[in-house]
């Protein structure tokens, strides 16, 4: 009987049992812990503006679609594509420049977007191409790109 009581409340092996058990856990929680801030941060938390050179052209570009370009000052990890309209517009493609002359297709939209519409992407880039590959009657044209990141 003395002995079950001493291993049921904690004997020397046991006791290093769970010490060991505790530790652990403390670990996984803190882990956890930092995951949930990382992913929070990246998916809805604070992003902060990345500053760059916008312009357009046609040149380059089958058919009569029209590029417009976000050129970023450093190379960043891209969270967030803010397009600035002045009229909705859709069948758009977004490309981000992962490499010199190499573009990765991060979004189609086919159907319409509407001016200030956030566009989650998450690709280290340097660059941001948007082509509007149809257009109404009216001309809807991009008047701005922002591209957002996690604060350095």
């Amino acid at each position: 009987m003395s002995r079950r009581m001493e291993d049921s409340h904690g004997s020397k092996g046991g006791s290093r049992m769970q010490r060991k058990d505790r530790i652990f856990i403390i670990t996984l929680v803190a882990i956890s812990l930092s995951g949930i801030s990382s992913c929070a941060q990246m998916a809805g938390g604070e992003l902060e503006l990345v500053e760059g050179k916008f312009h357009s052209s046609i040149a380059g570009i089958s058919g009569f679609a029209t590029a417009y370009f976000l050129t970023l000052n450093e190379t960043r990890v891209i969270q967030r594509i803010v397009i600035h309209l002045d009229a909705p517009i859709k069948n758009v493609d977004i490309y981000v420049r992962v490499k010199e002359d190499n573009w990765k297709l991060v979004k189609q939209i086919k159907g319409y977007i509407d001016a200030l519409t956030p566009i989650s992407v998450a690709t280290r880039g340097d660059a941001i191409r948007v082509v509007q590959k149809s257009a109404s009657r009216n001309y809807e044209y991009i008047q701005k790109i922002e591209a957002f990141s996690v604060p350095r």
